[in-house]
């Protein structure tokens, strides 16, 4: 027998009632998926994934490349294929997070019950059942605290190297990984104290730059006019007097750069002002939603017995990524708070995971036989469980349940599979026009029609460039459009086209 076999099977036998649970919890996150996009942003990123497009800033191109492999899971369409995609990288984050901290404790029960309460809340349970970027995000922050927890304890230097290159990762697809470089960094640092500097520590750094390389995928596919170009758009605007060319540039990545600089986005970051004040008395009924009351004190706690017990090096990274990540989000001013706190609800449940293997230990300490012992900390450790989740799911009850947005999808469907006038243009707000792009684009309904995203106070400026000659869709027009243009209301839109002599 190989010496990996007899290590997976030793494995296997001591850790089969946490790859239970954790299976339980991933099962969960995969039955409960939706079939359909969720919103504005996830029939974006299926239809971007589905044409190998361009979604909106960061343009996001790991996910849209691991997306279009997504389509190839068998018997699914494509957006359950990568509302699918999203369940397995949460459950493979849940995996990973129970893994690091096994690292650090020694055994994988109690941080797999603490991990598994995350799919439990409804925040990780939503992030996980759709297509979003979140996901994906999580398992690669898992990655890499896995990763750096087990050179930690090894000394393999190649572990060191593929946990750069995870956090690299991590950071080209979603910029707010960026903030726990510090940690990452403090972290290798504490580790030369006890051992000479890693011989490959140069090589790691090397690989940052060869990660960032995914965005090349940005300009090449930008210069073949995909589908889904979210690019695209700032050239139509600036064409139509709606946003100004010396702000948004004219290359490529003058454009980049105006997306990144949030000139675009309709979101202000503010450094402890009002926005802080406003956010942060939600956030303690937020985490008591994602992990429950109970673990979440366990959690806090944790993180602080690993402060002044130990580890102390891999339990400050853990503190402080909860810390930086939750201090940026209060500052954030978006709509999507509650999914940008899911890393922190992540620290939180490591933290747990720490505290509860001392409760483990201490209920196997009681008795001295063996088997006995094992079954008084299982018992001890499931009622936690089930006290802790019978907060977490009251708690998910209250704040809709179980349950995915209702989306207009039946309707964007009507409009195009109805009468619309040839290479019509169609003006919507962003949400809705990404539900046509995915229907033209995954379904092939309708791909002459061009849909534009933008805000109904442009709608007078888009309508004066385009008509005539061409005919205009919009969902809602102005008194003064009604006047200048001939006006008549078809498929649930204002159909507007020059009026007649």
């Amino acid at each position: 027998m190989t010496p990996f076999r007899t290590r997976a099977l030793s494995f296997l036998q001591k850790e089969w009632a946490a790859l239970l649970v954790l299976l339980a919890a991933t099962l969960f996150l995969v039955i409960s998926t939706r079939t359909d996009p969720e919103g504005g942003d996830s029939a974006e990123l299926i239809a971007a994934a589905f044409c190998q497009g361009i979604p909106h800033a960061t343009g996001y191109p790991l996910y849209t490349w691991l997306g279009g492999m997504a389509r190839l899971l068998p018997g699914s369409a494509p957006a359950h294929a990568m509302n699918l995609s999203s369940a397995l990288f949460a459950g493979g984050a849940l995996f990973l997070l129970a893994l690091a901290v096994r690292e650090l404790r020694g055994r994988m029960l109690a941080p797999a019950i603490a991990a598994a309460m995350l799919a439990l809340g409804r925040p990780f349970w939503f992030i996980a059942t759709f297509a979003e970027v979140y996901a994906l995000h999580a398992f690669l922050l898992a990655l890499t605290l896995f990763l750096l927890f087990r050179w930690r304890r090894t000394g393999n230097d190649r572990l060191l190297l593929l946990a750069t290159y995870a956090a690299a990762l991590d950071a080209t697809h979603h910029g707010s990984a960026l903030l726990f470089a510090p940690g990452y960094a403090v972290l290798v640092l504490l580790s030369f104290s006890i051992r000479p500097p890693a011989k490959r520590f140069l090589a790691a750094l090397l690989l940052v730059p060869v990660a960032f390389t995914v965005f090349a995928h940005l300009p090449i596919r930008n210069g073949t006019n995909p589908p889904v170009n979210a690019f695209d758009e700032i050239q139509t605007k600036v064409e139509w007097g709606l946003i100004d060319e010396e702000l948004a540039g004219t290359t490529f990545s003058d454009r980049f750069r105006y997306k990144l600089s949030g000139a675009g986005p309709k979101r202000k970051l503010s450094w402890f002002g009002e926005t802080a004040a406003e956010m942060f008395p939600r956030f303690p009924d937020y985490f008591r939603g994602s992990i429950g009351t109970l673990f979440l004190g366990l959690g806090l706690a944790g993180l602080l017995r690993g402060m002044f017990i130990g580890p102390r090096g891999e339990s400050l990274l853990l503190l402080y990524v909860f810390g930086v990540n939750t201090l940026f989000y209060g500052n954030f001013n978006s709509m999507d708070w509650e999914d940008f706190l899911i890393p922190s609800s992540m620290m939180l449940a490591a933290g747990a995971g720490i505290l509860l293997e001392d409760v483990r230990r201490l209920l196997e300490s009681l008795l001295r036989h063996p088997a006995a012992g094992r079954s008084l900390a299982f018992a001890g450790l499931a009622a936690l469980a089930a006290l802790n989740a019978r907060d977490v799911v009251k708690r998910a009850g209250n704040d809709l349940g179980y349950q995915h947005a209702q989306t207009t999808l039946s309707t964007e469907r009507a409009i195009m599979t109805s009468n619309l006038a040839e290479r019509a243009h169609i003006l919507m707000p962003w949400g809705r026009a990404s539900y046509l792009r995915y229907l033209q684009t995954v379904e092939g309904l309708r791909p002459d029609v061009h849909v534009h995203s933008l805000s109904r106070k442009g709608y007078a400026d888009a309508i004066r460039h385009l008509v005539p000659p061409a005919v205009v869709y919009a969902e809602d027009i102005t008194h003064e459009i009604r006047q200048e243009y001939h006006v008549v209301s078809v498929h649930g839109l204002f159909e507007v086209r020059v009026k007649s002599d």
